[in-house]
């Protein structure tokens, strides 16, 4: 990122009387909406390189649309555990307040679902659906075994959240980078504590 490219401003949408914090950057001729996985911190996630080059080259062919869902980076918290309905209306409050009318969904991880069902809700509203490294749940049932147990899940959130070890499941290729894996681990506190990414994964 130079001097040319300050970090976008940060506003808010009202979605159910949540603030949901969002950012526009871009001035292509279509809207590009990045739904993001458990967590996010649409301010601090330009301090990873890698995260904010990818946004700036995107920028370059879009009006790019980025957010924090309830319960997430600087959007507010929440009380018990949202629906999928309920976090899928956050991508409709930010359209709304981004002066969107349709636009291409681009979610990865747990942002899949909510993309792919507001997709089903408001086709209209949807140029086209990315998926990337998302999964069709989050935890494992008898007909899908391929993920861990809730219980299993959120007892490693517990032990692990804010710690290097937990970064280190997102990103394995960097085991011996000490110095990244404290940066995701710091990330991971500014973005949700322990007891509010168990609710996200609830």
């Amino acid at each position: 990122m130079t001097a040319e490219q300050p970090i976008p401003k940060t506003q808010y949408a009202d979605a159910d009387g949540l603030s949901i914090a969002y950012q526009v950057l871009g001035s292509g001729p279509q809207d590009l909406i990045i739904v993001p996985g458990t967590i996010s911190h649409a301010e601090v996630d330009w301090e990873f390189p890698e995260q904010a080059n990818s946004r700036w080259r995107l920028a370059q062919s879009f009006r790019v649309i980025v957010f924090d869902k309830r319960g997430q980076g600087m959007s507010d918290a929440f009380d018990g555990v949202p629906t999928l309905e309920e976090r899928m209306d956050d991508v409709r409050a930010v359209m709304r307040a981004a002066g969107s009318k349709k636009a291409v969904l681009f979610a990865w991880s747990e942002g899949g679902p909510m993309a792919t069902l507001f997709t089903a809700t408001y086709p209209a509203m949807v140029e086209r659906l990315i998926l990337y490294g998302s999964m069709a749940r989050y935890t494992s049932v008898p007909d899908y075994p391929y993920r861990r147990t809730l219980a299993e899940l959120l007892e490693w959130f517990s032990a692990t959240w804010g710690k290097p070890e937990s970064f280190l499941r997102y990103a394995p290729s960097r085991k011996d980078d000490a110095s990244f894996l404290e940066a995701g681990a710091r990330y991971q506190r500014q973005t949700a504590s322990p007891s509010a990414v168990r609710r996200l994964v609830t």
